[in-house]
């Protein structure tokens, strides 16, 4: 990669992953005003007991571009899928798996992790991930920075770039599709002077298992997550 001569080894591009995110590296949270106070902090921000804490990688006491580093997995991401099927005396069965490996997912959206944002001159509705942000007495157990009406830019988009505060395991596999079906035998139905009669039931997304639940593996906010479908009917050949 033809870049520009870079002062730190970590803000160097060259040789990562096309794809590579870089940001900053978080170092938990403040939890106290004291330790918020003597931590390096960015240009225009007070850090307040409940906010994110930064790595200052070249200790110069200031969060800035000379902070930004590679963030998350460096593996090649892996999609697999595996399907299958068999039939046996008029029954019918066939599934198909599909899945991710070796993914990152990055949670940092503000329609669901930062909480009453502003809208309509008012403050949107929260979801469930405001109920584990830091508070005194959750200090050392919550997931989540503080909670800031109207957002928080030092929390959610440091510097205008990323966090690894907010990077999780984006593996899943899903039961993307499962089929059952069985065919009347022939002696139960010519008497009905009928060719045939399936009865079936299918499935879409009927099963998910992922390393972060908070968001659809498949489906990025604020577009709808993926619904399982449960159909059931019967077939009838005249």
């Amino acid at each position: 990669m033809d870049e520009q001569y870079q002062a730190y080894s970590w803000n160097v591009h060259t040789g990562h992953p096309v794809g590579q995110r870089y940001g900053l590296i978080a170092d938990g949270i403040f939890q106290t005003a004291a330790d918020a106070t003597a931590a390096a902090t960015i240009a225009g921000y007070a850090p307040h007991a409940g906010d994110i804490k930064y790595k200052d990688l070249n200790h110069d006491g200031v969060i800035d571009q000379f902070d930004v580093a590679p963030i998350g997995k460096q593996r090649p991401v892996i999609w697999y899928g595996l399907t299958g099927g068999l039939s046996y005396k008029g029954l019918e069965l066939s599934v198909l798996l599909q899945g991710v490996a070796d993914r990152d997912e990055y949670v940092n959206n503000s329609y669901l992790d930062a909480g009453f944002q502003g809208q309509n001159n008012g403050y949107s509705q929260a979801y469930i991930q405001s109920l584990n942000r830091w508070i005194p007495e959750v200090s050392t157990t919550a997931s989540y920075p503080r909670l800031t009406a109207g957002g928080n830019g030092y929390n959610y988009s440091p510097l205008f770039t990323s966090s690894s505060f907010w990077l999780r395991d984006g593996s899943y596999i899903r039961v993307k599709n499962v089929s059952v079906a069985y065919n009347l035998p022939y002696d139960w139905i010519r008497r009905l002077k009928l060719r045939g009669i399936r009865v079936f039931a299918n499935a879409q997304n009927l099963f998910t298992h992922a390393g972060y639940r908070g968001v659809d593996p498949e489906v990025a906010m604020p577009a709808y997550p993926l619904q399982k479908v449960i159909n059931t009917g019967v077939t009838v050949k005249l």
